[in-house]
């Protein structure tokens, strides 16, 4: 008796693969092979025509050389592991289908296939699990599944077309705790950057749901990956369909064409990490994490403290700086920070916390107050500071012109982005030095009058229109004298229209 597939269901978003996997087999059989998806499509209940018109279309069976190459090196991936861990676990992250355990088996290791319950469901019909097999009901996100595998002898884990599903947020939870529960194990996985997760929304994510792409993860350069976690040893890529076997001279010159397309336009690639503690500096470390989270191209999350300061709705700003350049400020206003800081730091306002965050994930053992007019800022910003882990953090609403702290609270006040939206930028200068301890250092960031004239332009032009900033703004000039005349070691830096800035308050701690 067939196993029946409901159209327009999860079950059918299972067999789309599978059907992929057969149609490379009938038109590329020197190339891919594979009886198994022969096999199950042969025992099912359902009416592949229609799929099949799609799939053998030039378009359609580009996509079907997707599916069959990406589990070809994932295969690589996992066989590599095995040459030197002969005995390990081999875990299937969201698996639905998929038998490259199978086709990996070297008839010591043990694997592991992942997924929701109602697609373990199926899977059990389809897929029974074999000898040294299990198949695991769970959601990747409910952390628990970690304990059902048994990674004495090493593991390698692997996923194939399912993170593109996953919020970053959520990714660098799985990945770091993956990472710090499974040392020395591998991760290999397919992912795109953002371009090719636009593409994405047109089909499959929209008709999952997901509008908000770049809530999604995706990624530009793999190198951001070591900002998840201290715990990834290296993280290499390979080209998705020239890495591992070139299948460049095997296909047609439409199929070329949109290999080249994966490589350079939507970087479509095979990532690998190999857990473990790595060598890489604080800043290096940081600078990942900037990458990953996209603050080093300027999105600074939607909400930002701009506009609720000046009591106006929330509004959007997408500040299109260089993405170097921007680094490079956010660095030398975060450079008053030692390394090892263990006192007692305010930022004011946190705003949404994309700036700040990274770094304060290096703090461990600092004393943290953030603080904000706008309870919907703090809200992000604790989202990501629970997300990053950060318990050594506290949040408190208020306003900067007003500080709810005693005199000399803070060993270092930090402001990043803030001072030229403050209403009353005097009262805001006045108890930011009044709450530093003597001695202590205040440094952070802001927009400055002159620094340049295209950033001059789109504060001017769009935001003190609009009525998010406040002026009258500060030159580099006038803020070295100001800073001159309330603090020592002052220094002054203009990146890009951002004044930099760093200094110490007169006296001693």
């Amino acid at each position: 008796m067939k196993y029946h597939i409901e159209k327009n269901s999860v079950q059918e978003t299972l067999v789309i693969p599978l059907f992929g996997r057969l149609v490379c087999s009938e038109h590329f059989p020197h190339l891919f092979k594979d009886p198994e998806a022969e096999r199950i499509c042969a025992s099912l209940d359902y009416d592949f025509s229609g799929k099949r018109k799609k799939m053998e279309s030039p378009a359609g069976l580009f996509g079907a050389l997707e599916v069959a190459q990406r589990q070809y090196d994932l295969c690589c991936e996992v066989k590599d592991y095995l040459k030197d861990h002969p005995a390990a676990a081999v875990v299937n992250l969201g698996c639905g289908l998929d038998d490259t355990f199978r086709k990996c088996d070297n008839g010591s290791c043990r694997g592991y296939n992942i997924d929701f319950p109602d697609v373990i469901q199926i899977r059990n019909e389809l897929l029974p699990a074999g000898e040294r097999e299990a198949n695991i009901a769970c959601d990747l996100n409910d952390l628990s599944w970690m304990e059902g595998i048994d990674a004495a002898d090493g593991a390698v884990f692997f996923a194939a077309g399912v993170f593109y599903y996953f919020k970053t947020e959520d990714i660098i939870k799985l990945f770091d705790a993956m990472a710090e529960r499974f040392p020395g194990a591998v991760l290999a996985f397919d992912t795109c950057n953002e371009r090719g997760a636009k593409l994405m929304r047109k089909t499959w994510l929209k008709e999952a749901g997901i509008s908000d792409v770049k809530a999604y993860f995706s990624l530009e350069d793999e190198t951001a990956l070591y900002g998840m976690s201290r715990h990834f040893a290296s993280v290499t890529a390979k080209s998705y369909m020239r890495g591992y076997r070139d299948i460049y001279n095997d296909v047609s010159p439409f199929h070329k064409l949109m290999i080249r397309f994966c490589d350079t336009l939507v970087k479509m690639k095979i990532i690998r990490i190999t857990f473990g503690e790595n060598d890489l500096t604080r800043k290096e470390q940081i600078r990942s994490a900037y990458k990953l989270t996209g603050s080093h191209a300027g999105f600074y999350d939607g909400m930002m403290t701009y506009s609720t300061l000046a009591g106006k709705a929330v509004c959007r700003l997408v500040w299109n700086m260089d993405g170097e350049k921007n680094l490079r400020y956010i660095e030398q206003a975060l450079s008053g920070i030692p390394e090892d800081f263990s006192g007692k730091l305010l930022e004011v306002p946190v705003g949404t916390g994309v700036l700040t965050m990274p770094v304060y994930k290096e703090l461990p053992a600092a004393d943290i107050t953030c603080l904000d007019y706008s309870a919907d800022m703090m809200a992000a910003a604790k989202q990501k500071a629970d997300a990053a882990g950060i318990r050594n953090i506290t949040f408190r609403q208020g306003d900067v012109g007003a500080l709810p702290f005693e005199d000399g609270s803070f060993d270092i006040v930090l402001s990043m982005n803030g001072f030229h939206a403050f209403p009353d930028k005097e009262a805001a200068w006045r108890e930011t030095f009044r709450v530093l301890k003597p001695g202590g250092t205040f440094c952070g960031c802001f927009y400055i009058e002159g620094g340049c004239r295209r950033t001059d332009r789109i504060i001017k032009n769009l935001y003190v229109r609009k009525g998010f900033f406040t002026p009258p703004f500060e030159t580099a000039e006038s803020l070295k004298k100001r800073l001159e005349s309330m603090y020592d070691d002052v220094r002054v830096t203009a990146v890009e229209g951002i004044g930099c800035f760093r200094c110490r308050k007169k006296g001693q701690r």
